[in-house]
């Protein structure tokens, strides 16, 4: 129980220090900028979790139509991860597509690996913990 507690706290941290390079990355863009990112993320940011919401309820699904087991807890994962790397990928096209600078792009990559890693670890630590 104790390595689920800091495995948590471990993404906590690392998701709150993406979260402050983000803003402090965010805050280096002009107005017109600004305004563009919004615009372009409004529809994003509404409709982004849904598949995740429909991954947690498939999950829990099969888990009570089958019985929750590693293989199960491992497909979960491995899916979450693909999308994941599917919203990073598709917001870094995004970003680029607004031709916004380079740095802020690098910038958003660096604290999305960040939050993979905080991800990694937790999702590492409640594996651990289902063997």
């Amino acid at each position: 129980m104790l390595y689920m507690i800091l495995g948590f706290i471990g993404f906590i941290i690392l998701f709150i220090i993406a979260r402050v390079l983000n803003e402090r990355n965010v805050k280096t863009l002009n107005q017109d900028e600004k305004a563009m990112m919004v615009d372009a993320f409004s529809s994003f940011r509404k409709y982004s979790l849904i598949p995740v919401l429909g991954l947690i309820v498939l999950y829990f699904l099969l888990a009570w139509r089958i019985g929750s087991d590693v293989r199960l807890y491992a497909l979960f994962l491995v899916l979450l991860l693909c999308y994941v790397i599917a919203i990073n990928l598709f917001v870094v096209r995004k970003l680029l597509a607004l031709h916004l600078p380079r740095p802020v792009v690098r910038s958003y990559v660096f604290t999305s690996l960040i939050k993979l890693a905080g991800l990694g670890i937790f999702f590492a630590v409640m594996f651990r913990y289902y063997l």
